[in-house]
């Protein structure tokens, strides 16, 4: 099974992100329930290494902290866009946790991190060779409000690959020390 780590948002804010990508001829969108943030893609697991990289996530401890997220883009660029993402600030306690799953759960990725990590949400895919648009264009113009959510747990998650698309499995929520004291959360 296919599995990463992911921060979730509440329905509200996966509605509002979904309502923000119109639908675009040659895009593929993320269905408002998968929304998620990525905070690290482990890749292929036996069920043995999915008990340990479970036990192993529940020593990471953080504490709540605002994650905000603006803007609008697409990788690997405007002249042939082929993923388009809602960006996210880069704060010093966002980057604190990403660096605590992934020193954490290196030993059972099977590929090399190649990339750092650059928090983003996927919005969209494009299906094929076609899909450039002056839609897509427009949303990279666009000025959206940004969105505000105070993150207190992350999420251990299989990933099954279908011909639509992927599809999403909560495992297990891992949530702060101060999870539970935090009113509205």
């Amino acid at each position: 099974m296919r599995l990463f780590v992911s921060i979730d948002f509440p329905g509200y804010i996966c509605e509002e992100l979904y309502s923000r990508v119109p639908d675009i001829h040659g895009w593929r969108k993320t269905p408002a329930g998968q929304i998620h943030l990525t905070l690290f893609f482990i890749g292929d697991c036996t069920q043995a290494e999915m008990a340990k990289i479970s036990e192993f996530l529940t020593g990471i401890e953080f504490q709540p902290f605002e994650l905000i997220i603006k803007n609008v883009g697409v990788f690997p660029g405007r002249e042939d866009p082929a993923i388009l993402w809602s960006g996210v600030e880069s704060t010093r306690e966002l980057m604190n946790l990403q660096k605590k799953v992934e020193t954490t759960l290196l030993p059972f990725r099977k590929k090399p991190v190649r990339k750092p990590f650059f928090p983003h949400i996927t919005l969209a895919r494009r299906k094929g060779i076609s899909g450039n648009s002056s839609l897509v264009e427009e949303l990279l113009t666009s000025e959206e409000r940004e969105l505000r959510y105070v993150v207190d747990r992350f999420s251990l998650k299989k990933s099954l690959l279908n011909p639509g698309g992927s599809e999403h499995h909560l495992l297990k929520v891992l949530k702060s020390g101060n999870a539970d004291k935090l009113s509205g959360c």
